[in-house]
């Protein structure tokens, strides 16, 4: 009985440490974020015309993998470089707290807890140097949420 205690605890830290091993670095997996949401965003300009020609999907599809090979989702709802996530409804990505409860983040707002608020954010709220970074995960729920209308 205990040598299968101890193969089975061995076998679990091991399981442990493969699974540290292909974690990235939060500052990687913002790179990687980023590299799949210009992708992203690329899709979405040439689906309505923005911008002729096809659309590659390959790049976005790798650009996703990447980020789920990382094991970025570790990072969702957390803060980075000295961001702060705020607001009654924790709805604002900012560089000092506030209490603000006016601004509405709409259909998406659950979608949130995936999201990292940082100094790399694209969706500023009341800070010029904070702001929302959209992870695969949030891009995916806000999507349903939009298509659930």
């Amino acid at each position: 009985m205990g040598v299968m205690r101890h193969i089975i605890c061995v076998a679990l830290l091991l399981a442990v440490f493969a699974i540290g091993a292909n974690s990235a670095s939060l500052q990687e997996c913002l790179q990687l974020i980023k590299t799949y949401n210009n992708y992203w965003a690329e899709g979405l300009r040439r689906a309505y015309g923005r911008v002729p020609g096809p659309y590659d999907t390959s790049k976005a599809t790798a650009a996703l993998e990447a980020v789920k090979k990382a094991n970025c989702a570790q990072y969702n709802g957390g803060t980075d470089g000295g961001c702060v996530i705020t607001g009654c409804r924790k709805q604002i990505c900012s560089d000092k707290p506030s209490s603000d409860c006016t601004r509405r983040r709409g259909v998406k707002e659950e979608c949130f807890k995936f999201s990292i608020c940082g100094p790399d954010g694209v969706a500023k709220t009341h800070s010029q140097r904070c702001g929302w970074v959209f992870t695969p995960e949030y891009l995916s729920c806000a999507w349903r949420r939009v298509l659930l209308l």
